[in-house]
């Protein structure tokens, strides 16, 4: 019966024989469940699928062109998943403010991406190690007493981020490369338009850590709390990721020396 219903094409044959699955399955389903059902299986649902669906193949065509699933899964999207979102107060208003999030976040990653990078400016350069000595040089800063929390909570968060942008970038490698790694950590940065961020320690004697705004991954939508498809978040580092690229081949080695390849962007580690 299944098999039948799924069918794009029927002939006359097929629907005849549909309906005879259709007959023998109901009366099965209702010899065993009948007695379990206080309404004695008097569901709309099944006096359609019975009586109806084979003469609304007839007039409509195959049951795929006008089937419900595509419903079944907007209301997984739109009502299920926002739900458990909600704080189960004034639920409808809380749900349609996460669809009209959702909306935002996909039309506006639907713009074109600028092709042309943006320059970064850095500003006072607080620290620099390299990536043989990073785990004691971080330990180190998170044990000393003269740093904020949210500093130390960037050094603490520093190594899993590595670890994530390290995986993406031996992707890109061959097998005969290797890469060498500096960090420099700064107290700021200049933007785009002119806009500053800013995580220093010491700022006219004053910590300061910017407040930014994230805008999100369509596909993330769910995974956090947003206002209009924004999340908010602080810059605990901002840190540039010098790398060099060493061959096997002396040759090639030689070149990549002279390419001293700079990651000239920043990495703002949120709480």
């Amino acid at each position: 019966m299944y098999l039948l219903s799924r069918k794009e094409n029927y002939e006359e044959s097929d629907i005849t024989c549909l309906q005879e699955s259709i007959n023998e399955w109901a009366k099965l389903f209702i010899k065993l469940f009948e007695e379990y059902s206080s309404s004695k299986l008097q569901f709309p649902k099944l006096h359609s699928w019975v009586f109806h669906i084979c003469s609304s193949i007839r007039e409509f065509g195959a049951i795929n062109e006008y089937t419900t699933e595509i419903y079944e899964s907007f209301h997984k999207d739109y009502v299920k998943k926002p739900y458990k979102l909600t704080n189960k107060k004034e639920i409808e208003k809380q749900i349609m403010k996460i669809i009209r999030r959702k909306a935002i976040i996909i039309e506006s990653s639907l713009k074109e991406i600028p092709k042309t990078p943006i320059a970064l400016k850095y500003s006072k350069k607080l620290y620099e190690f390299c990536i043989q000595n990073a785990e004691i040089y971080i330990q180190t800063k998170m044990n000393d007493s003269d740093l904020e929390k949210e500093m130390k909570l960037g050094f603490e968060k520093f190594l899993e981020c590595l670890d994530a942008y390290l995986d993406f970038y031996d992707q890109k490698l061959s097998e005969h490369e290797e890469i060498d790694i500096k960090f420099r950590i700064y107290s700021g940065v200049t933007l785009k338009y002119g806009t500053k961020m800013r995580a220093n320690n010491k700022f006219h004697k004053r910590p300061i850590f910017s407040n930014i705004a994230v805008e999100m991954n369509p596909d993330e939508i769910f995974k956090y709390t947003s206002d209009n498809g924004i999340c908010f978040a602080q810059v605990l580092l901002i840190t540039e990721i010098i790398i060099k690229t060493l061959s096997a081949d002396p040759f090639a080695q030689n070149l990549q020396k002279e390419k001293f390849s700079c990651f000239d962007a920043f990495l703002a580690y949120m709480t």
